[in-house]
């Protein structure tokens, strides 16, 4: 087993673990725990599937939201704006153009690691945060538990909140990795099953209360020059995987049954495809969709599974 340290990223630390050939992880502790390069090995194929960050890079300009976990809320807040137990909060706005809270705080809080293990079968690097209720926007401490774990092919993301406080908190969580097969987007067929989408203002990106049934990936073509910005609620009827294949790869991405909702983007770049398993919907906190609530003391688990395959 090689153990890679650590690089500089911009300011932050980023740290490898990687067998000797080739598979396993680079996580960015103190940058929210991301997951900043991904490599998965089937048989002679050894790919970074992940579109991270690279060491010339500032992250908090440079694609500060890239492979960033989700956490108090997913997606957008309309300005910013909930109410919770008879009264209200206000999240600082972090995206001004629409008027939106975008993506919760975890994407830049520091985490600690807690455990380390790099041997013949499996990479894996657990990390912890310890949330104290300290904004006034989001009065109810958490404690955060996040493990990456790698097995030459296949990946798993494993997620745990704890509510430490003592309240019930509302709570939404999520993953907005963004995927690379090495490939420009254009050229990646995508298969993703039959869902609802939900409908959404031009103006601000927010859910008008309609949902659209969309078969549009569901037996698999390329993306072509297609702008994708949509998201869905997955039906529990059908198996949750979305596949990405290039002329030589296919990355499968499994989200739990607990994370019914999904997002799908293309940045301009077109490099990579954010594929983004979350547990509610857009706006959550205000209109409900998804949204947990969830009781002191309480926990919940997720996880999201990710199989790299030689074509």
């Amino acid at each position: 087993m090689t153990v890679l340290g650590n690089r500089k990223v911009g300011r932050y630390e980023a740290y490898s673990l990687r067998d000797a050939s080739g598979w396993g992880i680079e996580v960015m502790p103190e940058f929210g725990a991301r997951l900043n390069a991904l490599w998965l090995r089937d048989g002679p194929l050894c790919l970074n599937v992940i579109d991270g960050l690279d060491g010339e890079e500032e992250p908090q300009k440079n694609r500060p939201y890239y492979n960033v976990l989700l956490f108090p809320f997913v997606n957008r807040l309309a300005s910013g704006r909930y109410s919770h137990g008879q009264r209200s909060y206000r999240f600082p706005i972090n995206e001004p153009a629409r008027d939106n809270a975008l993506h919760g705080f975890l994407f830049d809080a520091p985490f600690r690691i807690v455990h380390a293990k790099a041997d013949a079968d499996e990479v894996s690097l657990a990390l912890s945060h310890e949330y104290a209720g300290d904004r006034v926007h989001y009065p109810f401490p958490f404690l955060i538990d996040v493990t990456y774990r790698v097995r030459r092919r296949r990946f798993t993301l494993e997620l745990i909140l704890r509510n430490t406080g003592p309240d019930a908190a509302p709570v939404a969580v999520g993953w907005h990795p963004y995927f690379t097969l090495g490939c420009p987007v254009d050229a990646l067929r995508l298969k993703a099953p039959t869902a609802e989408r939900i409908e959404v203002d031009e103006e601000r990106l927010l859910p008008t209360g309609d949902v659209q049934a969309d078969a549009e990936f569901a037996a698999g073509r390329q993306i072509g020059r297609e702008h994708l910005d949509s998201c869905f609620v997955l039906s529990r009827d059908a198996p949750p995987m979305i596949r990405m294949e290039s002329p030589e790869a296919c990355l499968s991405v499994i989200p739990d049954e607990s994370l019914g909702y999904l997002q799908l983007f293309t940045p301009p770049h077109r490099r990579s495809l954010a594929v983004e398993p979350m547990s509610a919907n857009i706006d959550a906190f205000n209109n409900g969709s998804g949204l947990m609530v969830l009781p002191s003391g309480a926990r919940f688990s997720t996880s999201v599974e990710v199989l790299l395959d030689r074509i």
